[in-house]
């Protein structure tokens, strides 16, 4: 098995949505696809600034955007370079 992917998610405290595209992320990808640091958006003015409206936002390692508000697990899928599981396990 390949190491887990890591992957940042821009969040805040209380956000539904959140926990919802990690939920999607684990039903496309599998529950262990991913390692997860989970960042408050808040918490940085730049990042406030540019996403404070549209969280969650998922990141890779180098900052690019790869979902914001819900997922697109095909971009995920493009850049991650991770596969998506079969439909019948989902």
């Amino acid at each position: 098995m390949s190491a887990a992917v890591h992957l940042r998610i821009l969040s805040r405290e209380g956000c539904g949505l959140c926990h919802e595209l990690v939920e999607a992320l684990e039903v496309e990808f599998g529950p262990r696809a991913f390692e997860l640091e989970w960042l408050d958006v808040d918490s940085r003015v730049e990042w406030k600034a540019r996403w404070g409206l549209v969280v969650p936002v998922l990141l890779d390692a180098h900052d690019t955007v790869l979902s914001e508000t819900r997922l697109d697990a095909e971009r995920v899928a493009a850049i991650t370079g991770c596969r998506r599981r079969d439909r019948r396990t989902r």
